[in-house]
């Protein structure tokens, strides 16, 4: 019987049951991830660090397809989530989370994945009442997300929204 709810133990054992079953799956996040906090006391920032970086490995070799962002996993700042993507195998996914000063994504907006023929677009928003740093700017997340669905639909079969709504 598969128990799909429970820690990364559990995921990954739920994931290789799928594959052993050759069922269709996507691994997706909808963020909060890595932290469970805006910001980090300074006695904790290494120790978050290296969980951050074991999420990452532990999600590239699930073979996750993208996550969403939410607000605690900006807690060590833009740049240290920008140098994580860069280990990370599979997207992070922002449609409304730009540059503040230049207003350019900072994020890919969306992936297409084919799963046993159909295509599914998968975007990514986080409410814009969050607390993020200062070197972005949410846009509306509704907006962005009509948006989204009117650019994705003509190309797939299914959209997901991994929306971040703070709740």
């Amino acid at each position: 019987k598969l128990k799909p709810l429970g820690g990364l133990a559990r995921k990954k054992k739920l994931i290789e049951q799928l594959k052993t079953l050759g069922s269709p799956y996507l691994v997706v996040d909808s963020g909060d991830l890595f932290f469970k906090a805006t910001s980090a006391p300074d006695y904790l920032k290494e120790q978050w660090k290296l969980q951050a970086e074991f999420l990452i490995e532990q999600f590239n070799d699930i073979g996750c397809d993208g996550i969403g962002l939410g607000e605690t996993d900006f807690a060590l700042g833009l740049d240290f989530l920008l140098d994580l993507q860069k280990k990370a195998k599979f997207p992070f996914l922002n449609a409304n989370i730009v540059d503040r000063q230049t207003k350019k994504p900072i994020f890919k907006s969306h992936v297409i994945k084919q799963v046993r023929g159909l295509k599914f677009g998968i975007f990514s928003v986080i409410d814009s009442s969050l607390f993020l740093p200062e070197k972005v700017e949410v846009l509306n997340e509704v907006e962005i997300a009509r948006k989204m669905v009117q650019e994705l639909s003509p190309q797939v079969d299914f959209i997901i929204a991994l929306t971040h709504e703070g709740v």
